[in-house]
């Protein structure tokens, strides 16, 4: 038997921040050493963070990266140990490219480049990186000398070792193939694979299934951690012919996590050996493509027995969706506050759906962070923060780092002011109560009035959207003011129905640092606040006090309340406009498509009902593009979102789908006058103006 101890691990690192990913990656590789793994993979980029952007072509970033990985690479010496090392490297052909030095027992033997580059929705890597060519081997001149770059794989000592790395595995042709016919038993995975709704389930397929095709050991690593609009969750994996053998923790608060298993080199050998469908060296190999490295002398270890794949209950219950909305924002809010060094987080608690998530969002962000790091580790990582050490409870950590305020007008109703009011008391925030704004407002619109010579009202229709803005953006003005005064993030907590519709103020509501909401529509926000009512999160208490916010229809309250305002009124039903933004954004349909795909999903609905929905959803969408393109950074949490920035771009000015919408009118007017055995011509749609 050859068996070999190796590990897998996920890092928090921060980009081109040199000390900590310095500490963060020995610490990784200590906890290997000490549990006695040879082999470790680290993820992709992990010396400068993945998330530099354009800075990766900053020659002083290139320069500072390598010579970290040198002094990494020079702490190992001794220990034995073979890992990778991910870092920008300027070949000499003067093109950048996303590189894994592979580091044996303290020295960097060669310089595997990425053979396929992530490029579309959130990621931008053909940006700053050109792909290597497949095949193609080079050298590069070093401070250290002449290293091999390229298309390469590794025989240390007795045992091939290759590389796959992210983009690469999501491809048809994957390079593990290749590194089957060549003899490769252990390939390293070196990652950066963001969080998304569902992700993880395809992701953990890909690596099972990559194993038993390959038939061989795959050391899947991965960042973990927020660094602005992504959330990366970590979950390093080890695979091994097809079976899962150990998944670590996601979304975790500590700065790195590692999981380490015994493999069976001969096992693998063997296996290959007993397929009639394994061939080998399919095409020829050439002759520098396998790097050398000579005299590595693998432990001798013992069998282990079999353990049970552990995960944590919540990753294998029917409610994941619900689960990671809650952590994945949970990590990000805590990196967001740790790396910016802020003193906590600020929202507008209106006491609806909106806010009262992201309310819960901070709070799961204590209780996780204790739970997981002891109440001293949690008090450690925000000691920055002002009077962090006189906290004895998680509610005093709460009321620490998380404000909530109240912004009341004359048309703020007493069911929410009491559900905001009984949220914040019931986690712990800090609450403040600004009962004035009404007042402020009104000042606002006399001198407005005085100018413009008469005075805005309700009875004028032209005066609506004016009037609902001009409350919306006092509150900001005051929201700002506190997160000031006391350094504060400010949540903004506008959702993506929101932000797919422009159903929010610029310079009012859609105000903040950071939008947790940004990539989740208004259905599925729902959905999370009644499974914490009736729940709560895995291994917590469920949340009755959430009675006071599901209790109500969502509204802005920015109307008097004699007109009754309420979203779904303003904008049609929340599943209907999941339906219709997902068709339109994800599946790229038509306002007809949408609309013919709507009915067949909601047939309590009719088709008239249907059109002004549909056509409102694609007339709003088109008028407010200018607005997301100045959307605050939202979080990206599902397979899609309506940020520019990372995922729908859209023209600014375009012809608002007029002719679409006019030709499903048109539609409609026909199926309708067919059902009625009438030709009325008549425009059934509101929202089209001929």
């Amino acid at each position: 038997m050859f068996l070999l101890r190796v590990s897998s691990a996920s890092l928090n690192v921060i980009p081109f921040d040199w000390e900590w990913n310095k500490r963060v990656i020995l610490n990784a590789l200590r906890d290997a050493k000490a549990q006695g793994a040879t082999i470790v993979a680290l993820p992709e980029l992990c010396v400068t963070g993945y998330e530099c952007e354009d800075d990766f072509l900053r020659p002083h970033l290139q320069a500072r990266a390598w010579e970290l990985a040198c002094e990494i690479a020079e702490a190992t010496k001794g220990w034995g140990m073979i890992f990778n090392l991910g870092l920008p490297v300027l070949h000499d052909d003067d093109r950048l490219y996303n590189c894994s030095a592979m580091v044996v027992n303290g020295e960097i033997k060669g310089l595997r480049a990425k053979l396929a580059l992530a490029d579309g929705g959130n990621y931008y890597e053909g940006r700053q990186f050109k792909i290597w060519p497949r095949g193609k081997v080079d050298v590069i001149h070093t401070p250290q000398g002449l290293l091999p770059i390229g298309d390469i794989y590794f025989r240390i000592g007795n045992l091939l070792i290759g590389f796959e790395v992210c983009e690469e595995s999501w491809k048809e042709d994957r390079i593990s193939a290749k590194l089957k016919q060549r003899g490769v038993k252990v390939i390293i995975s070196p990652n950066a694979s963001h969080f998304s709704k569902g992700k993880f389930k395809t992701r953990k397929g890909i690596i099972q299934e990559g194993s038993r095709s390959y038939d061989g050991i795959v050391l899947f690593s991965n960042t973990h951690g927020c660094n602005g609009r992504l959330i990366f969750d970590g979950g390093p994996i080890i695979a091994d012919g097809g079976q899962l053998k150990a998944i670590g923790k996601r979304f975790s608060h500590a700065d790195h996590v590692l999981v380490t298993s015994v493999v069976d080199i001969d096992l693998r050998r063997t296996s290959r050996a007993s397929t009639g469908s394994f061939y080998a060296d399919a095409d020829v190999a050439k002759e520098n493509e396998c790097v050398q490295v000579a005299n590595f002398k693998y432990p001798e270890i013992l069998p282990e027995a079999n353990k049970l794949l552990i995960q944590e209950a919540w990753e294998t219950s029917g409610n994941v969706d619900e689960e990671e909305a809650i952590r994945g924002p949970a990590l990000a809010n805590r990196d967001w506050l740790m790396k910016a060094r802020l003193q906590g987080c600020m929202v507008s608690l209106s006491g609806g759906r909106d806010s009262s998530l992201a309310v819960l969002q901070v709070t799961y962000m204590v209780q996780l962070g204790v739970d997981e790091l002891g109440f001293d580790g949690f008090k450690e990582r925000f000691s920055h923060v002002k009077g962090i050490n006189e906290c004895q409870t998680v509610k005093d950590l709460v009321n620490k780092l998380l404000t909530c305020a109240y912004f009341a007008t004359e048309n703020s109703g007493e069911k929410t002011k009491k559900a905001a009011r009984g949220l914040a008391e019931f986690v712990g925030a800090r609450y403040f109560y600004f009962g004035g704004i009404g007042f402020i407002v009104r000042m606002i619109l006399w001198m407005f009035g005085l100018v413009i010579g008469r005075n805005l009202s309700w009875e004028n229709k032209e005066d609506d959207i004016p009037l609902q803005n001009v409350q919306a953006r006092v509150r900001a003005v005051f929201a700002w003011l506190i997160a000031n005064v006391y350094q504060l993030l400010l949540i903004c907590t506008s959702n993506r129905t929101e932000g797919s519709t422009g159903y929010w103020t610029a310079g009012g509501d859609g105000e903040g640092g950071q939008a947790p909401l940004a990539g989740m529509d208004k259905k599925f926000i729902c959905e999370i606040l009644e499974y914490l009512r009736s729940h709560g999160l895995d291994g917590y208490e469920p949340l009755p006090i959430l009675d006071l916010v599901l209790g109500e229809p969502a509204t802005a309250e920015l109307q008097p309340a004699i007109m009754k305002q309420t979203d779904e009124d303003q904008l049609g039903p929340f599943p209907v406009l999941k339906q219709v933004e997902t068709d339109s954004i994800l599946h790229n349909r038509s306002p007809l498509e949408c609309l013919i795909v709507a009915c067949a999903q909601f047939p309590q609905f009719t088709m008239a009902q249907m059109n002004v929905w549909v056509g409102r959803w694609f007339t709003l969408w088109a008028r407010n593009q200018w607005k997301r393109e100045q959307a605050t950074a939202g979080l990206h949490t599902d397979t899609h979102n309506v940020d520019p920035r990372c995922g729908r771009r859209a023209p600014i000015l375009s012809g608002g789908f007029r002719q679409e919408i006019g030709q499903m009118n048109t539609y409609v007017s026909q199926r309708l006058n067919e059902s009625q055995g009438k030709n009325s011509g008549e425009n059934v749609n509101p929202w089209f103006d001929e």
